[in-house]
């Protein structure tokens, strides 16, 4: 029998202290109300990611899971040239997909993301 997962703030609190940052408590609070795997989902990363994030153990950088939360999580957006105001997390998840011809707004978002967008990190801080 596997023993009851932690609680997630008492994971959060035992990686990160007293004084962890806004979005380590948000996906904390978030997993209080629904599982790592589902919060992962929502945020786009695995379950397992989200609780080496909770408990300070994720081995590379945050920068690229930090806006995913801040994105779902927290309602940050930004502006997107072809798409307009969109969560910070949209934005990485088109950040992150593969060419593809099959659909005229898949196309057209893989060059604008690779055209000079501001808002574009893949590679410096993909999670």
């Amino acid at each position: 029998m596997r023993p009851p997962a932690a609680d997630p703030h008492t994971r959060m609190r035992s990686g990160w202290g007293n004084e962890p940052p806004d979005y380590i408590v948000a996906l904390a609070d978030a997993c209080a109300l629904e599982s790592q795997a589902a919060v992962g989902r929502r945020i786009g990363v695995s379950g397992s990611q989200v609780c080496q994030v909770l408990g300070n153990r994720y081995p590379a950088s945050l920068d690229g899971i930090e806006q995913r939360i801040r994105g779902a999580l927290m309602g940050a957006t930004v502006v997107c040239r072809e798409l307009g105001e969109i969560g910070r997390d949209r934005c990485m998840s088109w950040q992150t997909r593969p060419l593809s011809s099959s659909s005229p707004v898949a196309l057209r978002m893989h060059r604008a993301c690779r055209a000079g967008c501001p808002h574009f990190s893949r590679g410096k801080d993909r999670p």
